[in-house]
């Protein structure tokens, strides 16, 4: 009996201590990704790319971007997303303003597009295990930032209403 106590003790601080663990997102399941992404406040539409992974639609402080899913094995168990927001602007935006960007800015990687456009992108790894949603909602606050701060760089009126269409399939797409 003096002994079942303890053991009894130590059995409950471990069920709590599991239980107080955070739930993890990983790129195998892009539905509970969406549905963590709405539940911190974004618009979260879950589809399918032209290539046939999981490819959700959101916006951030009037501007719209993909969370692109790759790693993907026949559109499932994918590996790692990728963030991606573009701009379309009335003038190119000189490589010298982008790599300027990429120069001063540790996350977030400014680029180019084969239509002149300027993209913006960052890429997280959540294989192994995923990461858990606090982290999650910590690197979706640093991805608005980063949107804000590269949209204001650009001269880019984030007050316009949002256009309704999907987002473009850049040239960047592949790892």
């Amino acid at each position: 009996m003096k002994l079942a106590i303890p053991l009894l003790a130590a059995l409950w601080l471990g069920a709590a201590a599991a239980l107080a663990q955070p739930a993890t997102i990983t790129a195998k399941a892009p539905q509970a990704m969406a549905e963590a992404m709405q539940n911190l406040g974004y618009r979260a539409e879950l589809t399918i790319n032209s290539d046939g992974a999981p490819l959700i639609h959101s916006a951030a402080s009037g501007l719209q971007f993909g969370v692109y899913f790759f790693g993907c094995e026949a559109g499932a168990n994918c590996t790692t997303v990728q963030f991606y927001m573009w701009l379309e602007l009335e003038q190119q935006v000189s490589l010298s303003v982008l790599n300027e960007w990429n120069r001063t800015k540790r996350f977030g990687t400014a680029v180019r597009g084969a239509d002149g456009q300027p993209y913006l992108k960052m890429d997280l790894n959540l294989d192994f295990g995923g990461i858990t949603i606090p982290a999650f909602e910590d690197n979706l606050a640093l991805w608005e930032r980063l949107m804000a701060d590269f949209s204001n760089k650009l001269g880019f009126n984030s007050d316009a209403p949002p256009k309704e269409t999907a987002p473009k399939q850049g040239p960047l797409q592949e790892l």
